[in-house]
């Protein structure tokens, strides 16, 4: 287990490493580095202040130089500073990651409270009316776009009812109780509906393969009721393909939700990424990227060591 650990680490760092070099040079070809942007809003700028910025900014270097000094202030803990907010990298991203977690652990939690009792009800009578009402359920959220369902849920709840509000955080640090929860409603339950179907799929599946193999006939020969059957001994083992979309999915929980974070005004890493992106921030980009890929490689180990936990014969080599 340990040289397992420490090898898939080692693996880590080496992808971090060609993630950063393929990251940087594709947004270092993008048109327009930050001091065109500068040139584009003040026209009357010479060309001797645009050699001297150039030089200042380091961008007169080789892609591959800006990506080694990248690098060196990079391991250090330094990001560098956002060119679109004027501030540090790291005071910007806090924030906007604390604003995804509310977010997208919300919606995670609750799609897989909703999924895993749904798909284990369905997989008990496959191709019954219950399983059939099920998959209908689960095929219409997978259907539905995130961001016409959540334009109907601000039509009916916001405009219409005027129940919740349309958008914003509504400084939920300060908020407490119901204030801070209004504004978690529309946006949670646009991801949890849009998710939630293929958990509910990928439960059902293999629930179903699971419940067909003969340790599961030969627990119920020795007389254990249908709850100890499927708690002790199908869960477990039924489980597994789930813990594989969770751990590609955990990677999404840092990242944020663009199309629902623009949605719904909710300042997360999502909105903050395209931005930086968009308008050629690369310390913000760079950093924003970097966390993501580093959150989805820990996910995918993590979801490893849990193959291990839900069934004992799986070898970690």
């Amino acid at each position: 287990m340990r040289r397992f650990i420490v090898t898939r680490l080692i693996q880590t760092l080496v992808v971090m490493l060609a993630v950063s070099f393929g990251a940087y040079v594709l947004i270092g070809l993008m048109p327009g580095d930050p001091i065109d942007l500068m040139i584009t809003a003040n026209p009357a700028i010479s060309s001797a202040d645009v050699a001297r910025l150039k030089a200042l900014y380091g961008l007169d270097q080789p892609l591959v130089v800006r990506w080694f000094y990248w690098l060196m202030m990079a391991l250090q803990g330094d990001f560098g500073y956002s060119r679109l907010f004027t501030q540090p990298v790291t005071d910007l991203i806090a924030p906007a990651l604390g604003n995804s977690l509310k977010l997208m652990l919300a919606s995670w939690a609750l799609s897989l409270v909703i999924a895993i009792p749904a798909g284990i009800y369905a997989a008990l009578k496959p191709r019954s009316f219950r399983d059939y009402a099920v998959n209908l359920s689960a095929f219409a959220g997978v259907s539905i776009p995130p961001f016409w369902l959540g334009l109907l849920a601000i039509l009916l709840f916001a405009v219409t009812l005027r129940w919740l509000p349309a958008g914003g955080t509504g400084q939920l640090d300060n908020a407490q109780g119901w204030d801070a929860l209004r504004y978690l409603i529309l946006p949670v339950a646009t991801l949890t509906i849009a998710s939630v179907g293929s958990h509910i799929r990928f439960v059902r599946g293999s629930m179903i393969e699971v419940m067909r193999q003969d340790f599961i006939r030969t627990a119920r020969a020795k007389g254990l009721s249908e709850r100890a059957v499927i708690t002790n001994h199908a869960l477990r083992n039924g489980m597994m393909p789930v813990v594989t979309l969770l751990g590609l999915e955990f990677g999404t929980l840092f990242s944020g939700a663009l199309i629902t974070e623009t949605l719904f005004s909710w300042p997360g890493m999502g909105r903050l990424i395209y931005n930086a992106v968009i308008g050629s921030d690369y310390n913000l980009a760079m950093a924003g990227l970097m966390l993501a890929t580093l959150v989805t490689l820990i996910g995918n180990l993590l979801a490893d060591l849990g193959y291990k936990w839900l069934d004992p014969r799986v070898r970690l080599s």
